[in-house]
């Protein structure tokens, strides 16, 4: 937050913008969790949107470790996160308490749109045996309509000289599949889908 409010306030402009609010969304199944996050000197004011709730943070509270690694100092209590990923400045990933947290960084202007937004679908891939890595299929042991057991072999890929078996994970009926001996196939193509 902190490289993001230098970095919106100063670069390609002659003097600073007055940009000192910005939103912060972490996505949910149900629901998402917005913060509306103030800048004030060398503190932050974080309110949760929905149930307004405000906690003041300041940056003296923070220890940036290596670059990814930041620790809150705060009312006698350490925690500590791991930066992950960060793409265009808009979403970052972070590491805390063994999971990891998606974050989402708007202006007040994106904020107001978004909203409007419909949510990224999220594809059902249960009943699918999708590609674990580029390679060639060497051979496709089932068929639509077969039925099959846990652990029983459905393909081969041979991927940098060596041959990987894809078993099923689960019991059932094969739908479809997609893939005959010789294809080249991509990661996380669709192999084989069940019914």
């Amino acid at each position: 937050m902190k490289n993001y409010y230098i970095a919106r306030n100063t670069v390609g402009t002659s003097k600073p913008l007055q940009e000192k609010v910005l939103y912060v969304t972490v996505p949910g199944d149900d629901a998402d969790q917005d913060f509306k996050v103030e800048q004030s000197g060398d503190s932050f004011t974080v309110t949760e949107v929905k149930s307004r709730e405000t906690q003041v943070i300041n940056l003296t509270d923070y220890n940036f470790e290596h670059n990814c690694l930041i620790e809150l100092c705060q009312e006698n209590k350490n925690t500590k996160l791991q930066l992950m990923k960060q793409e265009n400045d808009l979403h970052f990933q972070f590491y805390f308490g063994g999971n990891k947290i998606n974050t989402q960084v708007f202006d007040e202007q994106q904020y107001k749109y978004k909203h409007f937004m419909k949510k990224p679908v999220k594809l059902d891939t249960t009943k699918m045996v999708m590609s674990p890595m580029p390679g060639s299929i060497v051979s496709v042991s089932v068929q639509p309509g077969q039925t099959v057991v846990d652990g029983q072999i459905l393909c081969v890929i041979e991927a940098m000289k060596m041959q990987n078996l894809i078993k099923s994970q689960c019991e059932g009926k094969i739908k479809t599949v997609k893939v005959v001996a010789g294809d080249s196939v991509a990661v996380d193509q669709l192999l084989i889908e069940f019914e």
